[in-house]
């Protein structure tokens, strides 16, 4: 580079740094940050600590900020401010490395740089950006091994690393990797290859298999992978009948992951004339980049979550800048100041454009953080209970650790057996609830469009226990009633589709043979039980049209502890009911 190209050069190096620590978010506030947070606590890729294959290296590099002092989610954060300190450099050396003109180069940095859904998920707690800089380096350094041995080996012990941080970066870097190998083997440098290809495997080996054994051996690892799969394949993927179809999501992966209009159409009307002009001309730099992305561009259209493809777009980002600057050079018959200006004034729209998507999370904390919040200073954790609805479940299981958490899939119920003062949290807003909520701007348009509304709703609601019932018992942490042979319980309306859960208690030890338990509603009967163990789960779904308001519980078969000699209690006992919630669905 000249001396005015490396001054260029550090400048825009500098001012992406200073805009990512300025743009960091004071919060997590989406599903996956939660998940990498609870791995830095305990990992366990079992329990989606975090989400399977594991990211091994981008928590392990986060560990070692923990060391220093920082919280779970700051320590997440510093690796993406270094990622995004070095955003420049990768993106200049690479577009160097296939021979651009530099004012191609920075310009393409530079929109990588200032896309808008790179600068946001760049100030958050997720593995993308700091994955992307990992593998962008990596192709650089293998397509520098074309010529060097020393560039070969790095190359390819980067990209194992950038594949211990996301494992897509493996197809990513995989025709790069090819084709610096084609030109060792050409030269006669078979051993640079094969001592490449050990370092590479070793670091897999090595970090995946620490995932392995910190999720508690290779069954249940490998389990753990298998169910994630089934559910991308039944919930994100093509096959998914409920998905949208495969040409209407071609927009959202690849013209409009974020929605800015204005830059949505340069960007991909200038990546366009880059391809075509590309293919014309056989230019191969280009058709290597478009070669090395592909794979991960049709496996994201095909199969990932089509509700995030902001994020997921970033995994081929680097393309997408490249293509679009490429094409800003073509437009631009070589005239490097036209090319300039246009390209200066295309980041300044992104940049722009952005501020205000990265002043929210920046200034505020997120809805399902400050709804924790309020639970831990409004709440208390020994004589209360805490139902959350399993959509905000890491949130729970991260914030709420000293709170006794019950999970649920369901509304908030309407009736509780157990008598403690309980809160019910769940997105979205709620009329008699506290709600925390983030305004739908700029925001809204860039990132995946969840948790921008949380509720803390206070449940009140107890049912009335009638004929048949004996006083309620308790212990600090749960609560249950005893019937005899009959109970009856009435519950307080619902306006809409309802559902009754009970756990049933049936001393099975003490009465044999085992008795019918028999549950009606209004009257009905809607359920003969015939117990097999002692303890009982009934769940039953009503429509609309089901006023339900009368629950009795009859059993054929009750024991009396005095009189049958089996303890002081002199009550004749049928069926004990430890928990029941009744809630709207």
């Amino acid at each position: 580079m000249t001396r005015r190209e490396r001054i260029a050069f550090w400048i825009a190096t500098l001012f992406t740094a200073a805009t990512r620590v300025w743009g960091l978010a004071r919060s997590p506030w989406d599903w996956d940050e939660m998940l990498f947070s609870l791995a830095l606590r305990h990992y366990d890729v079992a329990l989606h600590h975090p989400h399977p294959p594991g990211f091994p290296l981008f928590i392990a590099t986060a560990r070692l900020f923990r060391t220093f002092g920082l919280t779970d989610f700051r320590s997440l954060q510093a690796v993406n401010i270094i990622a995004g300190v070095l955003l420049v450099p990768a993106m200049v050396f690479l577009c160097r490395e296939l021979g651009m003109p530099f004012p191609t180069s920075l310009i393409a940095a530079l929109f990588l740089a200032f896309f808008p859904n790179v600068w946001f998920f760049g100030g958050t707690a997720f593995s993308d950006v700091p994955a992307v800089v990992l593998v962008v380096f990596a192709i650089g350094l293998l397509l520098r091994g074309r010529r060097s041995n020393a560039a070969f080996i790095g190359g390819a012990i980067t990209l194992a690393i950038a594949g211990a941080y996301r494992p897509q970066n493996l197809a990513i870097g995989f025709v790069p990797a090819v084709i610096a190998a084609w030109f060792r083997l050409r030269e006669r440098r078979a051993g640079t290859v094969v001592i490449a290809t050990i370092a590479a495997v070793a670091i897999l080996a090595l970090s995946y298999g620490a995932a392995v054994a910190a999720t508690g051996g290779w069954q249940r690892y490998a389990e753990a992978l298998r169910a994630h799969q089934e559910y991308i394949t039944a919930t994100d993927s093509f096959r998914n009948p409920r998905r949208p179809p495969l040409h209407h999501l071609l927009d959202d992966f690849f013209v409009r992951p974020y929605h800015a209009p204005f830059i949505n159409f340069c960007v991909t009307a200038l990546a366009i004339i880059s391809v075509f002009a590309s293919l014309l001309r056989k230019r191969i730099p280009i058709l290597i980049v478009i070669a090395a992305f592909s794979p991960f561009c049709l496996f994201a259209w095909l199969s990932l979550d089509h509700f995030s493809a902001s994020r997921f777009s970033i995994g081929y980002a680097p393309m997408i800048a490249l293509l679009a600057a490429d094409g800003l050079a073509v437009v631009s018959f070589a005239r490097e100041r036209i090319e300039w200006i246009a390209g200066i004034a295309l980041t300044l729209v992104m940049f722009v454009w952005t501020i205000p998507a990265i002043e929210l999370p920046r200034r505020k904390e997120s809805p399902p953080v400050e709804a924790m919040n309020w639970i831990r200073a409004h709440v208390d954790p020994a004589s209360s209970l805490v139902e959350v609805h399993e959509g905000m479940g890491p949130y729970a299981e991260y914030f709420l650790d000293r709170y006794h958490v019950d999970w649920t899939l369901d509304g908030p119920p309407a009736a509780r057996l157990d008598p403690r003062p309980a809160w019910y949290v769940k997105e979205g807003i709620a009329e008699a609830g506290i709600n925390f909520t983030w305004p739908r701007g700029r925001a809204w348009d860039v990132a995946r469009r969840r948790y921008f509304e949380v509720a803390v709703i206070p449940l009140i609601g107890r049912p009335r226990f009638a004929d048949g019932w004996y006083d309620e018992e308790e212990t600090r942490t749960s609560a249950w009633r005893w019937m005899g042979s009959h109970g009856t319980i009435e519950l307080p309306p619902i306006a809409g589709k309802s559902r009754l859960r009970m756990r049933l208690f049936v001393p099975l030890h003490v009465i044999k043979p085992a008795p019918d338990v028999l549950v009606r509603v209004n009257g009905a009967v809607i359920r003969v039980l015939r117990p097999a163990t002692p303890f009982v789960d009934f769940v039953q779904d009503f429509d609309a049209a089901a006023a339900v308001r009368v629950v009795d519980i009859e059993t054929s078969r009750v024991v009396n502890p005095l009189r049958q000699h089996l303890g002081s209690d002199p009550r004749d006992l049928g069926v004990r009911l430890d928990q029941l919630e009744w809630s709207g669905r």
